[in-house]
């Protein structure tokens, strides 16, 4: 950790002593020429704006005319031509947002110097520079749009962006949470990048998630990178930058106040769904946030301030989900729900952040900014914390955790300089504390044992593990750009060290599955334990050359991405299921993995008049690691067996095992344990040293694109693209105690049921059983999927899309994004039959999941727009979602009896163990797709120097009942788990002034 110490101060010292701040990285860049078309080199250009430290930033054409102003923060800017010998050229006017590159060309006349010619013209929406699909959503969008008061709400608006259906917002009811996956175009929640001001907020227990719940009236617009990133991060997948809001030389401020209730919804429980099985609608219980910022000059023309706060809360009521009548009774078994006391899932965040500039030098602006935050999520009944996928698993109120975050903070300092006409450089430094508490909720009987009713997919009466998880991390970035006429090259360099410590502790050391309330499987934990992962570095450096040729511009970037991570010395003590362990770890490696990533990418200015775009990409990315998946897995606690199963079979029906769980041998109601090495300090888990050190080693993906830009009208702009994405690296585990001759295969038959494909009773084959002799043996290794065959995740898809402003006050985007995700494991599955797929990447596979290969097609249509009706100043907003349903499973049990007969004898788990299959192809069956039509209306009063905007907001306008998540349990399968909530009302209010 010394290195990066001996980094952070050299960069201290550097930012603080010459930086100023940099909130964005908007471009404007062209070409001068004379009236007879000559090139003019020597043309001094200055770009003015109140949103430049330095109030003009000039710099002068090269020898082919052209210019390049880099790193310019949002705002509106005047642009200003002068060459002895000629006239002076003006254009004002210029809007610039995210990293967008305005081409603007001028031709200068001979005459006086003292002339000045205005030219008038709309400000470019083709950026014909750049690859990168980018969305800036500004202050007009978030003030404008009826959305939840998130970024993410605002992201899931992009055609072409996902996100899980239980996270499906509406009004700001499900999307109150820092830790939202969104995807792309066959990316996974893990490549996302969420930033604030050019620093990641990832947590290290996710590279994709913080808890940290962003501040709307705080943030001044929203970059978001989909598509063909720059090299200066290691996305692969959405890239969300939060620019911060700062002070200026006039106060002002915002109070942004809104709210709902039950008694402001409507009713979309449709006798559809209570036939369907469904008690109860989701609905909104209560919703409401407040959100004041203020800001002004400390010191005029010296030192700024911005202050924020929030306090909001969102609590809905479950669909179907009520409290146990049941609840913490010992000698109750089942889940007897109370229908009068129905369950609501409830979040709420309390958010304060202060921001300070202080402009130190006339070229020299630092600034810091403070953020604390506390916040709750509970309980969460519905595929809570873990679910594999929606539909899954039902908590109900006992079995949810109560998750919350006691702790917060994150303090920030960035600093940039324009040193001169050529020269810039910039940087910033974070340090964050989180602390996560997953406990269980009050009042809850330390005794009471957690239940899985296999039938349903309902965990009751506990929760399994609880976790008490505090991380430090340090973050930091600095680069230097160099700027001529026809080049932009820029190099920098960050990292991401710091440590993460956890508690995993338990209810019960056991908990028990049932099926239609039988026991049939006992799971066997070795808690509670601790332990800690190091991050030693999450560091990057690259290097991009920004270069136009005539009316080509190459964008030429490489990247050396480098993770490093380690454990200290740690202990695992004796717990009630290991009595005899006792085992001590000294420091280890854990792993060190190099990259060289490629960002290329071209924009060809087709017809020379900045209106229409062809551009292309091919980058490759490197998924981020901190704490989880292999990088987690090698910390010598994790390694050990530290949980198993074992069949059971409750002969005298007392729901107590009769046998003697610390013999892990088959013995009284008990089979054998699953892993023999359970409670001991034998490694369970063994990685490949191949996959832990050296160079490209980590899980990749390439991202090809090609499309076209047209602007067709002023303002108003079409685009279609192509999107490639492939991955690579993929990882396996591979019992080497045990081989393909081990396995024996069987099959099933699907009952007879008329939802399924050609109604059922159809023979699911190529399932595998281990061998009796072989049963519980392991000798896990964790290595590369190639080894064993070939593995594919692939996307192929396109996109249409427009973008339109054609008069004041009006605005319009529209897209269609529709592609394919093909899975294929089937050569890796055979010769690796006890794989059982854990990532997020590939299909899920497995003994009983013959699925090895899958075709799954995505399409979503997503509108928005806003007009002000200009006599009476009525704005009137909407938001559309056209989206898929979601993807449908069919988890059948079946019983050892109907196994045997394919099989020839018992499974190797025991007479009493089973086995559960989906009977439904993956990509084959989707439940009903969602149209989602939300709306405002928002009237603004002046009141003197301030302003009141009065919004009325509509969601669900349709009153839609669409199925969001529906049970995959076979017992229970189709019956829908939520819905879409009711159309409702909500009412704010917002004060600018």
């Amino acid at each position: 950790m010394h290195g990066p110490r001996v980094v952070i101060v050299s960069f201290v010292l550097l930012v603080v002593g010459a930086p100023a701040t940099v909130s964005a990285q908007a471009s404007i860049a062209g070409q001068v020429k004379d009236a007879s078309g000559a090139v003019l080199p020597g043309v001094t250009v200055e770009a003015s704006s109140p949103a430049l430290i330095e109030k003009v930033r000039s710099v002068a054409t090269g020898g082919s005319g052209q210019y390049r102003i880099e790193l310019l923060p949002p705002g509106t800017y005047t642009v200003t031509f002068a060459l002895p010998g000629f006239n002076t050229v003006k254009r004002d006017g210029i809007a610039l947002t995210g990293t967008f590159t305005a081409s603007i060309d001028a031709e200068l006349r001979v005459g006086a110097v003292e002339e000045t010619i205005t030219v008038s013209a709309e400000t470019p929406i083709v950026d014909v520079q750049s690859a990168t699909r980018q969305r800036v959503i500004d202050r007009e969008l978030i003030d404008k749009l009826p959305t939840g008061r998130s970024p993410f709400a605002q992201m899931a608006l992009i055609p072409g962006v996902t996100v899980a259906a239980n996270n499906q917002d509406v009004g700001g009811a499900t999307q109150l949470s820092g830790a939202i996956a969104m995807q792309v175009h066959g990316s996974n929640g893990a490549s996302q990048l969420l930033m604030e001001n050019g620093l990641s907020t990832a947590a290290l227990v996710s590279p994709a998630n913080s808890q940290i719940t962003f501040n709307m009236a705080a943030t001044q617009e929203i970059a978001v990178d989909y598509s063909a990133a720059a090299a200066d991060n290691n996305a692969g997948g959405v890239k969300m930058n939060v620019i911060p809001r700062e002070g200026g030389n006039t106060f002002n401020g915002t109070l942004f106040i809104n709210g709902a209730t039950g008694a402001l919804q409507g009713n979309n429980f449709s006798d559809a769904l209570q036939k369907a099985g469904l008690r109860s609608p989701d609905a909104i219980r209560r919703l409401y946030d407040i959100n004041p910022g203020f800001g002004g000059p400390l010191r005029r023309d010296k030192l700024w301030f911005y202050a924020s706060a929030r306090r909001a809360i969102a609590s809905r009521w479950a669909a179907g989900e009520f409290y146990d009548k049941n609840f913490n009774n010992p000698n109750a078994w089942t889940w007897e729900p109370d229908l009068s006391r129905p369950v609501s899932n409830d979040s709420d965040v309390n958010d304060g952040r202060l921001h300070l500039t202080w402009q130190a030098l006339p070229k020299v602006k630092v600034g810091g900014l403070y953020v604390q935050q506390t916040a709750r999520n509970w309980p969460s009944v519905r595929d809570a914390m873990g679910a594999t996928a929606p539909g899954t698993t039902l908590y109900a109120y006992e079995a949810s955790p109560y998750h919350y975050f006691p702790l917060e903070r994150q303090v920030t300092v960035d600093a940039a300089s324009p040193v001169n006409n050529n020269l810039l450089v910039e940087g910033a430094i974070k340090h964050s504390v989180e602390r996560a508490i997953r406990d269980r909720v009050p009042g809850l009987n330390p005794q009471m044992v957690n239940v899985l009713e296999q039938s349903t997919g309902r965990q009751y009466r506990a929760r399994e593990t609880y976790i008490n998880r505090p991380s430090y991390t340090m973050f930091y970035r600095a680069s230097v750009s160099y700027i001529t006429g026809a080049h932009a090259f820029k190099v920098g360099a960050g990292d991401i060290f710091g440590h993460f410590n956890q508690n995993d502790y338990d209810n019960n050391s056991v908990s028990y599955r049932f099926n239609n309330g039988v026991p049939n499987q006992i799971t066997m934990r070795a808690l509670p334990t601790n332990f800690r992962v190091d991050i030693n570095h999450q560091f990057g450096a690259y290097a991009q050359d920004r270069w136009t040729v005539d009316r080509m511009t190459l964008n030429l970037g490489l990247r050396w991405d480098w993770f490093k991570n380690s454990f200290p010395a740690q202990d695992v003590g004796p717990t009630p299921l290991a009595p005899t362990r006792n085992v001590s770890f000294s420091k280890t490696d854990g792993l060190s993995l190099h990259d060289l990533n490629p960002k290329l990418s071209a924009a060809y200015d087709l017809f020379g008049d900045g209106k229409t775009a062809v551009k292309t990409s091919l980058n490759r990315y490197v998924e981020q690691y901190t704490v989880g998946g292999i990088a987690g897995g090698r910390n010598p606690i994790n390694r050990l067996a530290n949980s198993t199963t074992r069949s059971w079979g409750d002969a005298n029906g007392n729901y107590t095992p009769d046998c003697n769980l610390l013999d892990l041998n088959a013995n009284g109601e008990c089979g054998a344990a699953a892993s023999r090495n359970f409670g001991t300090a034998v490694a369970e888990q063994n990685f490949d040293e191949d996959i832990l050190n050296g160079w490209g080693k980590r899980i990749y993906n390439w991202e090809f694109t090609a499309g076209v830009q047209r602007e067709i009208l002023p303002r108003v702009s079409v685009d279609a693209t192509y999107f490639r994405r492939w991955y690579g690296n993929f990882t396996v585990v591979d019992n080497r105690a045990v081989g393909p001759a081990d396995f024996s295969q069987f099959s099933i038959t699907a009952p007879s049921d008329p939802r399924l494909p050609d109604g059922g009773g159809y023979v699911v084959s190529g399932l595998y059983d281990v061998s009796l002799a072989r049963f519980g043996v392991t000798d896990n290794i964790t290595t590369f999927a190639k080894n064993y065959g070939k593995e594919v995740r692939l996307w192929n898809g396109f996109a249409v899309g427009t973008s339109a402003r054609p008069v004041s006050g009006l605005l319009l985007q529209a897209g269609l994004d529709s592609g394919t995700l093909t899975q294929d494991v089937c050569e890796v599955r055979a010769n690796l039959p006890e794989w059982t797929i854990t990532d997020v990447l590939g299909p899920y596979a497995g003994p009983t999941n013959p699925y090895c290969h899958s075709e799954q097609p995505l399409t979503q249509f997503k509108l928005l727009g806003s007009y002000t009706i200009p006599k009476v100043a009525l704005q009137v907003s909407a938001t559309f979602q056209d989206l898929p349903g979601p993807e449908l499973q069919a988890n059948y049990t079946a019983s050892n009896a109907q196994v045997v007969p394919t099989l020839g004898r018992n499974l190797a788990a025991g007479a009493n163990a089973t086995v559960t299959v989906n009977l439904v192809k993956p990509g084959t069956m989707y439940g009903p797709r969602l149209n989602q039509l939300d709306l405002r209306f928002g009237r603004a009063v002046s009141l003197g120097r301030a302003r009141a905007t009065v919004n009325l907001d509509l969601y669900n306008a349709l009153n839609v009942d669409t199925v969001l998540t529906m049970s995959n349990a076979y017992a229970t399968w189709q019956r829908p788990q939520s819905i879409i909530l009711a159309r409702f009302a909500k009412i704010g209010v917002q004060f600018d002034f």
